[in-house]
């Protein structure tokens, strides 16, 4: 079965109706897994300057982002700090901002902040609306990329015979490339969830979901981000940072940091190694090696199998380089290349 992307929203009325995509008959195979993204966050940025509010506070370029595309990018403060890692979607006279974090309101806070003649309103959409993300699970051994417009605008595997839930989509690689996280509201989340699993899609349990994302070298808040989070730290420079476009609150410590090249620390993927304890660590467990410590668990997960272990874990200088090997609990971790 397969999905048209235009025929499924048509009609559907709903506070998002003006960013209902619109789509070209594009079909590919129905995404292996689905679920819901924890935490989400949907912001709208509303008026004629909502790009330039965004693009002043992001470390994208969502002024030279085309209408109707996205992209990763973080907000972040006046220190560097991530604020929020976030899809930015560019409108006509909006820009969207969807996500994980805690907090919507911390992030709407700090975003009116820095509004002050700039024609722009902020409207928080996360209390009715949740995020549903499908994809096929992180590759191996190969890379993959995705069109950002293309994925935008059709969603696969899904026969549509009617108006339905889905109503607007952004590239987040939470379950590998090319994976799509769309906006429904949260009065009909399982619907949406059912039109995948119809099609052939597997809803995640949270340990599977947490071991996808994990294995896909996705962070989230809190375990992953927190606020003292530099965004080099978190290892997405390629699609999350742009080191040429103008200045934006937070430039001065990452442009720094870039130019010095000196990360003190940063997260990497790892995997337990012939574990055979039932929980071999935990969040927030250190690493140590002999009496130095080399970093700190923020994320772990099992397979669907319960055999293979991985973990996020936020390593310091020295330990950043894949197939590194280190004791931990007793067994043995080993920093998986990042596959992009």
């Amino acid at each position: 079965m397969y999905f048209c992307w235009q025929h499924y929203c048509q009609g559907f009325g709903s506070p998002f109706q003006q960013c209902i995509l619109e789509s070209q008959a594009i079909t590919s195979p129905t995404p292996r897994y689905v679920a819901r993204l924890p935490t989400p966050f949907v912001i709208e940025v509303r008026g004629s300057d909502a790009a330039k509010v965004i693009n002043n506070l992001s470390t994208n370029d969502i002024l030279k982002l085309p209408l109707d595309a996205d992209q990763e990018t973080f907000i972040t403060d006046v220190r560097g700090w991530v604020v929020a890692h976030a899809a930015a979607l560019k409108r006509q006279d909006s820009v969207w901002l969807i996500g994980s974090h805690a907090s919507s309101n911390k992030i709407c806070e700090h975003i009116d902040r820095y509004i002050i003649r700039e024609e722009a309103s902020i409207v928080d959409h996360t209390t009715t609306h949740a995020l549903l993300v499908v994809g096929d699970g992180p590759f191996q051994g190969h890379s993959a990329s995705a069109n950002s417009r293309d994925a935008n605008r059709c969603v696969s595997g899904v026969q549509a015979d009617s108006a339905g839930p889905l109503l607007l989509g952004c590239n987040l690689p939470v379950l590998g490339q090319g994976s799509i996280v769309f906006c429904c509201s949260r009065d009909r989340i399982e619907e949406a969830e059912q039109v995948f699993v119809v099609a052939g899609s597997q809803l995640c349990s949270d340990q599977l979901f947490q071991w996808l994302r994990i294995s896909s070298f996705w962070p989230l808040y809190p375990n992953d981000i927190s606020e003292k989070t530099i965004p080099q730290e978190l290892d997405r420079d390629p699609r999350a940072i742009s080191f040429t476009k103008g200045c934006y609150l937070g430039q001065e410590t990452i442009a720094r940091l870039d130019a010095r090249g000196q990360l003190q620390k940063k997260l990497c993927l790892l995997e337990i190694v012939n574990s055979d304890l039932e929980q071999p660590l935990q969040a927030c467990d250190r690493l140590i090696v002999g009496d130095k410590e080399v970093g700190q668990i923020t994320s772990i997960a099992c397979d669907s199998d319960n055999v293979t272990w991985r973990a996020l874990a936020l390593l310091r200088r020295g330990n950043f380089t894949a197939g590194t090997e280190f004791p931990c609990n007793g067994q043995t971790a080993r920093v998986l290349p990042i596959v992009s």
